[in-house]
């Protein structure tokens, strides 16, 4: 994985949040650069981390000591779970039980992470750093938005095209973005970088966007999956509205 310490956000905050353990700026680096001049991202990156995009209720502050990023790390939900399962392994539900087919997956299958997000050096409790509760101010009705289902979704049992775009693992949103946030497993990503694009592909569900080099949209008569972005350098610095 590449060592990028002058790797700035977008307004999204696209490489925060796939890249939460970079350290603190070096004032004299350089980084790596491809054959066109720009600043190297390409390689493998992950934000496999416990540490959200929201802020625990009755968590304070948004960084940690060692000593509390152990113990918050060593409260997680699935930890937790995985040292349960280790001392009671759950065994599969028999066929008629009403159990059956009805199971996700137990933590054995889960890659969250074992530590919290480390940004510049300091463990940190969520990713939004503003305010300082680390939550997200809703406006009025925002709460009701963000339960809605972030790509158009359809209801029926006509047959498979009817149903919704994740339940058919076509693509699930909130994963190669915007913004790109961690789950519980498969949070791998690849850059890559040509002269006039950009490429972000996350390992769930292999989701693909392919960023133009432009100073303007494509034709709005056009919907991709993941919205019409574009991109552009302010020196060595990566934007992506």
């Amino acid at each position: 994985m590449p060592n990028l310490n002058k790797l700035h956000t977008g307004l999204f905050l696209v490489i925060l949040a796939v890249a939460p353990q970079v350290r603190s700026q070096v004032p004299d680096y350089e980084p790596p650069r491809t054959e066109y001049g720009r600043p190297d991202l390409q390689g493998i990156w992950t934000n496999r981390s416990i540490t959200r995009m929201e802020r625990r209720p009755g968590i304070e502050g948004l960084v940690l000591s060692d000593e509390e990023a152990y113990e918050m790390a060593q409260s997680s939900f699935w930890l937790s779970l995985d040292r349960q399962q280790q001392n009671n392994p759950i065994t599969e539900a028999k066929e008629g039980q009403a159990a059956f087919g009805a199971r996700g997956h137990n933590a054995f299958w889960v890659d969250n992470g074992d530590t919290m997000g480390l940004v510049k050096g300091e463990y940190r409790t969520s990713w939004v750093t503003e305010p300082a509760s680390g939550r997200i101010p809703y406006k009025e009705g925002g709460s009701a938005l963000r339960r809605a289902p972030h790509l158009p979704s359809i209801g029926g049992f006509d047959g498979p095209e009817a149903r919704p775009v994740g339940e058919r693992c076509i693509a699930f949103g909130g994963i190669i973005g915007p913004v790109m946030q961690n789950g519980i497993y498969n949070n791998n990503y690849q850059f890559v970088q040509t002269k006039d694009h950009v490429v972000l592909m996350s390992e769930m569900g292999h989701e693909v966007r392919i960023i133009p080099l432009a100073d303007e949209y494509s034709n709005e008569d056009l919907q991709p999956w993941f919205g019409d972005s574009i991109a552009r350098y302010e020196g060595d610095t990566l934007v992506i509205e």
